[in-house]
């Protein structure tokens, strides 16, 4: 009985986290380089990986631009590990938010990365209309903001597409 308990209290937040925004899909290293690099990440400017995961992506943005790169993440044993992988990296926890970046204030966010399902980023692209500042940029890997053009694209060889929106003025 415990057992079962014990396994629902795991695999729930995940199977939510799946439902919400996307499964979790590690992205390739030399991916998140590409992505990291393309965002031209500026001193002073604060980032966020959206749907954040196991933290890899924060890991791997603190090694190569050192800068103000967050994380959120829905699914608590998803996020749990990730805090555990940026303490082993010596990175802060403080870098990897628990919690739903439907909930997340956009406002002062500069860059967002995504690897998110189509109906997602539909849903977010509502939130970067009305929350984000003009000119944020949005870098995501294989789904497209639909109704946006992206500002490039990006196709690292041997890997999916990266697309990089700017957030459009508002009328």
């Amino acid at each position: 009985m415990i057992e079962t308990f014990l396994i629902f209290l795991i695999v729930a937040p995940i199977a939510y986290a799946m439902v919400s925004g996307g499964p979790f899909v590690a992205t390739k290293k030399k991916v998140v380089k590409v992505m990291i690099l393309e965002s031209a990440l500026k001193p002073g400017e604060i980032a966020y990986d959206i749907g954040a995961g196991n933290g890899r992506f924060i890991v791997l943005a603190k090694k190569l631009i050192g800068r103000n790169i967050y994380g959120i993440e829905l699914a608590w044993p998803i996020w749990f590990s990730g805090v555990i992988n940026l303490i082993i990296h010596g990175i802060s926890p403080k870098y990897m938010r628990l919690g739903s970046f439907f909930r997340l204030n956009f406002g002062n966010i500069d860059v967002f990365f995504c690897y998110l399902l189509p109906r997602t980023m539909e849903k977010l692209r509502n939130k970067f209309e009305t929350e984000a500042n003009s000119g944020a940029r949005i870098i995501s890997y294989n789904f497209r903001i639909e109704g946006w053009e992206p500002k490039r694209i990006v196709r690292p060889e041997g890997s999916g597409t990266i697309y990089i929106y700017e957030v459009p003025k508002r009328k």
